[in-house]
């Protein structure tokens, strides 16, 4: 048992570093190993499924997404990459779903919108594809128009407070 504790440490620890790394079928491979020694491990289901995405591992990225929602259900990201995954094997449908998870969790990210209306597109649902470009459109307009509210009037904001010191006593 202590054998296998060790080496189970070991492989996770690789895992993670060649995640960091950007060194992915090395990661999934040593997860793997994890799994192979303890079918019930709690690996990091997210980080194998993105690693397993990265290298066109779709199905195995879709079950491993799955996993991580059944311990995590409110992670939108977990949504919209399960969603990107069956996008890549053209279920667009379940790509669908997905996406609008994603949104019905988070609703100000243009980016679950976007995936959502070139889901739409290649299932031939014109109208929705349109819909949601529109809706990325007006979230990051409000985006733009915040940021360059922002960068326009706060300094100015700033700054006047600066030259108008508070008079503490009379």
């Amino acid at each position: 048992q202590y054998n296998n504790e060790k080496l189970i440490a070991e492989y996770i620890e690789n895992a993670e570093a060649y995640y960091d790394n950007d060194e992915y079928e090395k990661a999934v491979n040593d997860w793997n190993k994890v799994l192979e020694i303890e079918p019930d491990y709690e690996i990091d289901y997210f980080d194998k499924a993105y690693a397993e995405d990265e290298i066109g591992q779709y199905a195995e990225a879709i079950d491993d997404y799955t996993k991580y929602l059944e311990i995590k259900p409110e992670s939108d990201d977990a949504y919209n990459n399960r969603g990107w995954c069956k996008y890549n094997i053209n279920d667009y449908i379940g790509a669908i779903n997905d996406y609008s998870e994603a949104i019905k969790l988070d609703s100000e990210c243009s980016l679950y919108f976007e995936n959502r209306a070139n889901a739409y597109y290649e299932n031939k649902e014109y109208q929705n594809a349109i819909d949601d470009w529109n809706k990325v459109l007006e979230i990051e307009l409000c985006l733009i128009l915040f940021t360059l509210y922002s960068f326009l009037f706060c300094p100015l904001f700033i700054i006047n407070k600066r030259s108008n010191p508070i008079v503490t006593s009379a």
